[in-house]
């Protein structure tokens, strides 16, 4: 990087040594403000590198799985050939791209946990039972992506996962009574939380901390933050759980019934 040269003091006149100090501190300010614009101009070469990372990494996750996909077909492995086609899509719809924006329906983000679910089962077997109940004319409605996946993996983690018996997930959407929003729950049987613990949760997720349950506060936490991003000003109530130690785990949340898009949100953003 090339930089301006300061001249050396010279004493021959007082006006001269005065112009000489003048310049050499322009001289100074220009190559402080030359390194600025250089370090700015190699940040955004690199985050220009990084997003055609990102745009380059999906593609050949995609062609990778693909290719697997047509692989076991030609060798007559149909159900291994069915789990990657659903990874792949998984991976899609996780990864996304600029054109698809951070919003999504009701149905897109259910059709995603029923293919994760899925996944599950092949580890998790006759253990993993689901269920998922959602009136016909809010699968249009529009939430951001990737905002009850967690809810759900959260109750695999935290309450299948740590029993013995049969599991089961519940994923409601239904009309709340006297309102215009719709509450969105995801139950599970697991073994529950004790009173104690789930009241320091509650409190994490409200004041967004971190609980001693690290894992499972800080998904609850991450979404609940997300919430509150996203639809700033409306009258919901926000995330919130309900549990009983050996009768299970129920998180909640609202949403307005009507639902917003990238448009509405960017420009209720930008007031």
């Amino acid at each position: 990087m090339d930089e301006l040269v300061p001249i050396p003091e010279v004493t021959s006149s007082l006006e001269i040594s005065e112009l000489n100090k003048t310049y050499n501190k322009m001289v100074e300010k220009t190559n402080h403000l030359i390194q600025e614009v250089y370090e700015k101009e190699l940040l955004r070469s690199r985050t220009e590198l990084k997003a055609l990372q990102a745009q380059i990494n999906p593609h050949f996750l995609y062609n990778t799985l693909n290719a697997l996909y047509w692989s076991l077909e030609e060798k007559g492995q149909e159900e291994l050939a069915e789990i990657v086609i659903t990874l792949s899509d998984l991976s899609r719809y996780t990864i996304g791209n600029s054109k698809t924006g951070e919003w999504v329906t009701i149905c897109d983000e259910l059709n995603h946990i029923d293919g994760y679910l899925q996944l599950i089962k092949m580890r998790l077997g006759d253990r993993l039972h689901w269920d998922i109940s959602v009136p016909s004319e809010y699968m249009g409605v529009n939430i951001p992506k990737l905002i009850i996946q967690p809810l759900v993996e959260n109750a695999i983690l935290h309450g299948i996962e740590k029993t013995r018996k049969e599991g089961v997930v519940s994923i409601t959407v239904e009309k709340q009574d006297n309102s215009s929003n719709l509450l969105i729950t995801v139950k599970d049987n697991g073994p529950g939380i004790d009173s104690e613990a789930l009241q320091e949760l509650n409190l994490a997720i409200e004041h967004e901390g971190v609980s001693s349950f690290k894992g499972m506060g800080m998904a609850l936490t991450n979404v609940n933050k997300r919430i509150k991003l996203y639809y700033a000003g409306s009258n919901l109530i926000r995330l919130r759980l309900n549990s009983e130690k050996g009768r299970g785990t129920m998180v909640m949340f609202e949403i307005p019934a009507k639902g917003i898009g990238d448009d509405e949100y960017k420009d209720h953003s930008n007031r």
